[in-house]
């Protein structure tokens, strides 16, 4: 599966590597403090390193922008029958997630909830497998919290 390989050729490619890199931070040094600059080489090394800042930079200036502005709710065809949704979502303003119960055959929202994650959190004690009892416990006491 693999082959072995002299330890000499081991040893010969750390010192290159270490060299290499050696080399590389003098070429960016001379680029950013030196008086001496090594032309397109030393300004080719310095943009290999800017390149996680730039791409950070990039990443984070981007905004999730409202594709939909001129949409809100639902459009469609009612439904004749009565059917409910339950919609998990995410608010912007709130910067969390809320669940909304809605009735199909109108469109319209009857309740909002907005969950405690941390206490779902709290409640789980295995935390590899959710325990979908213990949730629907905590659900209903927060939604009765006289027991009714």
């Amino acid at each position: 599966m693999f082959k072995k390989i002299e330890i000499w050729i081991l040893y010969l490619v750390i010192l290159l590597g270490i060299l290499f890199a050696i080399g590389f931070g003098l070429l960016v040094r001379q680029e950013l403090v030196g008086s001496i600059k090594a032309g397109w080489v030393s300004k080719t090394a310095l943009a290999i390193v800017e390149l996680p800042a730039r791409l950070r930079m990039t990443f984070s200036e981007m905004e999730v922008s409202d594709r939909f502005t001129n949409l809100s709710g639902f459009n469609g065809i009612p439904n004749s029958e009565k059917s409910y949704l339950l919609l998990s979502k995410y608010d912007g303003n709130l910067n969390e997630g809320t669940v909304e119960l809605v009735d199909l055959t109108s469109f319209k929202v009857l309740h909002v909830w907005n969950p405690d994650i941390d206490s779902f959190n709290n409640l789980v004690k295995n935390k590899k497998s959710l325990q979908i009892g213990i949730v629907k416990d905590f659900i209903y006491k927060r939604r009765y919290p006289d027991g009714q």
